[in-house]
């Protein structure tokens, strides 16, 4: 059974839907929610959602900026790779896929990083129901 869950957005005088369904069963992935995941307690301890949101973006940043692609090739790489993830519903990351690398090797590395990243401390929230939320992500080499 399919669900689609389309929340309308206006802003600006503009609509927006936004809906992802997980064919490979019952739950439906969103990429906005009401209440996003939160990475950890401190940002959970934040009062504002804004505060809590833009906590947990710089925590990814910041966890994203720990790889380091010189420790697994010796060339000179400039680009971006680009990695999409599912927070699932009790805060673990899954489904980790590539969507544009630089290079197998170093590709293959920045998944695994991405794997290893900790449990969310919150999953994504709609309706107060927990939800998986997918995130795409930049990997800067410079």
């Amino acid at each position: 059974m399919k669900k689609c869950l389309i929340l309308l957005v206006i802003s600006f005088g503009f609509s927006k839907m936004f809906c992802q369904i997980n064919s490979n069963s019952d739950t439906t992935m969103l990429l906005v929610v009401e209440k996003m995941p939160v990475f950890s307690k401190k940002c959970f301890d934040l009062k504002r959602e804004d505060d809590k949101y833009n906590c947990t973006q710089k925590a990814i940043k910041e966890y994203i900026g720990l790889f380091n692609p010189h420790l697994f090739s010796n060339k000179c790489l400039e680009g971006n790779i680009y990695i999409s993830f599912v927070i699932d519903i009790d805060g673990s990351v899954i489904d980790v896929i590539l969507r544009r690398g630089i290079e197998d090797k170093i590709d293959n590395e920045a998944i695994e990083h991405i794997k290893k990243m900790p449990t969310f401390y919150k999953p994504g929230l709609q309706r107060g129901i927990p939800v998986q939320v997918r995130y795409t992500v930049p990997i800067s080499l410079k």
